[in-house]
């Protein structure tokens, strides 16, 4: 006795799923507006992403490359004579290279690489280093 309430019952409930699933076909105009706007701000974020890593790229890129072109300056300047200024040696058309010499002493200088990028007139690099000379 007690089974077969318990299956009316369910029979009961299933009728009423079944019913409430009836009158719900489609969706709502309001529904996909929702689902709309959830990707289109997914899809911003996505595209503002790959934009920033590949600025930050670039910049890194500058970074070390204007770093490189300092070094190559300084190594270039140990190598020579001691003098009251220095020719920068040439590099690539994007950066310009200023040597600054201030002088320490009679046999010490410090010398400063200063890299800038051309297209975007900024300062990318600043290096300093010392040059000592014989007595």
């Amino acid at each position: 006795m007690k089974k077969l309430k318990r299956d009316r019952l369910g029979m009961g409930l299933m009728r009423i799923f079944q019913r409430l699933g009836r009158k719900e076909e489609g969706s709502t105009f309001a529904g996909q507006l929702v689902a709309l706007a959830i990707l289109g701000i997914t899809i911003s974020v996505l595209i503002g992403g790959l934009f920033s890593s590949g600025a930050g790229a670039l910049t890194v890129r500058q970074e070390v490359d204007a770093h490189n072109i300092a070094r190559t300056q300084i190594e270039a300047i140990k190598r020579s004579p001691l003098a009251t200024s220095y020719t920068p040696l040439p590099t690539s058309s994007s950066y310009s290279v200023d040597i600054g010499v201030e002088e320490i002493g009679t046999s010490l200088q410090k010398i400063t690489i200063t890299v800038t990028s051309v297209h975007q007139s900024r300062t990318v690099c600043v290096l300093e280093s010392y040059k000592r000379g014989t007595p």
